[in-house]
């Protein structure tokens, strides 16, 4: 069954429950996550597209990108279809977390985006660089950017790409 819903990907940070620095991530959909850790750029979502699971089976590149915005599983889906990815994460002081709709993820290559992340000095500048590229969104959490500075909470900068 395919859909035409909405994805998300969620995040729960709660140094005051005790947690340090555990990140939940829940994700469902094609919106993604990714980690900036050391200097490299992890994904930490699979997208649910019919796309993504004909790359898995080897389908021919011309067959998934007809199909790239199909959803197998989102948001205002079937419902009692909707299944939640949810995973936990470590967090470390440096690492700085993106949270994007594809509206970013479609337009703007991971190598573009770690280039922005490491060189932004903030969240706010990363979001005003990304917001250069398209129409979507974008949510930047950090503990520390490139100019060493390092706040006891996580930045948050929402901001709505193209705006």
């Amino acid at each position: 069954m395919y859909n035409k819903g909405l994805a998300c990907a969620a995040v729960v940070i709660n140094e005051a429950c005790g947690w340090g620095n555990r990140l939940l991530l829940g994700h469902v959909g094609d919106s993604r996550a990714y980690l900036l850790r050391s200097g490299e750029l992890h994904q930490l979502t699979t997208d649910h597209t019919l796309a993504e699971d004909l790359i898995r089976t080897g389908a021919a590149a011309e067959a998934v990108k007809r199909v790239r915005h199909v959803l197998t599983n989102s948001l205002g889906g079937e419902e009692g279809s909707v299944r939640a990815d949810i995973q936990e994460y470590r967090l470390e002081a440096q690492d700085q977390l993106l949270l994007c709709s594809d509206g970013l993820s479609d337009v703007v290559t991971a190598a573009d985006i770690l280039a922005i992340m490491r060189q932004s000095e903030s969240a706010a500048v990363a979001c005003e660089q990304l917001a250069a590229h398209d129409t979507g969104t974008a949510v930047l959490l950090g503990k520390a950017f490139t100019d060493g500075t390092a706040e006891p909470h996580f930045q948050r900068l929402a901001k709505k790409l193209g705006a």
